[in-house]
């Protein structure tokens, strides 16, 4: 009994460092899945237009570019773009 409850103890430790990890986390990052960027840490967001978004981090701009696209704020310094996504270039 004693090992089965060390042994849970250990995972949700596991999953607790997992997420405060991730809340600490402050690398700059870009994630494209299913035709959405998931953009992490950026600085500011420049520019917003159906075929263009334009973002900084530290002096360098990301340009996401593409048809009907759409900002959508997910958490502090993390946005979620959707839409027609035709190019992300740095």
């Amino acid at each position: 009994m004693f090992f089965f409850s060390l042994y849970v103890i250990k995972f949700i430790m596991s999953i607790l460092n997992k997420l405060i990890n991730y809340i600490k986390d402050e690398n700059f990052k870009i994630t494209y899945i299913n035709n959405s960027v998931n953009v992490v840490n950026y600085d500011k967001i420049l520019e917003v237009k159906d075929d263009l978004i334009t973002l900084e981090k530290e002096n360098k701009l990301l340009f996401i570019k593409g048809e009907n696209l759409k900002l959508n704020k997910l958490l502090d310094k993390e946005i979620l773009i959707t839409g027609l996504i035709l190019e992300i270039s740095l």
